[in-house]
């Protein structure tokens, strides 16, 4: 489980106990000399009832978490991988690790995030992916000059959202231009059967770094799925498959 507490040498990055004065590896002064302590991490399990403490910790520590023989195990949840993730504490941070899991990791949105193309991101009960932008587009020109015939081309750039479902299709593709409003009762793309969305829920809009996916201070939050690995902070909160873990460093 780790140290009780622990003090990172900050000349040979030994990780020692808290009692020690000095670095039981390489002999530096450790009390005084711009040490590092690990902070002690706590996992809450968050679901109708309220939220309880799972695990805790004050030292460095690896844990699993998933459906079966893990620290952290949920025996109910089908969309849970048997070892689904991985949760790491370690002298350079908290860390959440995707262990090769089917569904994913996602970590709520804190306001707003930079969303690249093929981001996955649920909000509300819908899952949707993001393509990023349909540029201008020239119309198909067969070899005897007969312009093919089909839908109008967009003439300005689209943003597009794909729905997945969980039948393990895709669903229905959706253009707009930016910026985007999802929601259930206002926006570009609407839901209105889908009673965890609010009525305006989130954007995505262009800036200088990328599109940027907020949240307007919707009633449920955005999740992004991880991609394989993300550094955690204290009030993180983590879903995977039906479960929602807060992230607390003390």
């Amino acid at each position: 489980m780790g140290f009780v507490l622990g003090l990172v040498c900050p000349k040979c990055r030994f990780l020692n106990k808290w009692e020690e004065r000095i670095c039981v590896r390489c002999m530096a002064p450790l009390r005084d000399s711009g040490v590092e302590a690990i902070k002690e991490v706590q996992l809450f399990h968050i679901n109708k009832g309220g939220r309880g403490l799972i695990y805790t910790s004050r030292g460095s520590f690896t844990i699993t978490v998933g459906r079966s023989g893990c620290d952290i195990s949920f025996e109910n949840d089908r969309y849970l991988s048997p070892i689904h993730a991985k949760i790491e504490n370690t002298i350079e941070g908290l860390k959440i690790i995707d262990a090769g899991s089917y569904n994913g990791i996602f970590v709520k949105v804190r306001g707003s995030k930079i969303i690249k193309v093929s981001d996955i991101f649920i909000c509300g009960s819908q899952m949707l992916k993001f393509l990023g932008v349909l540029s201008r587009l020239t119309p198909y020109v067969l070899p005897d000059g007969t312009t093919f015939y089909g839908s109008m081309v967009p003439d300005v750039e689209y943003l597009m959202i794909q729905q997945i479902l969980g039948i393990r299709k895709l669903g229905d593709l959706y253009l707009r231009r930016a910026p985007l409003i999802i929601g259930r009762d206002k926006g570009d793309i609407i839901f209105q059967q889908d009673k965890f969305l609010s009525s305006t829920h989130c954007s995505i809009i262009p800036t200088s770094d990328g599109f940027v996916i907020n949240d307007l201070s919707s009633a449920n939050g955005i999740y992004l799925k991880v991609r394989g690995s993300e550094w955690l902070f204290d009030g993180d909160i983590l879903l995977m498959g039906q479960e929602l873990i807060m992230v607390k460093v003390v």
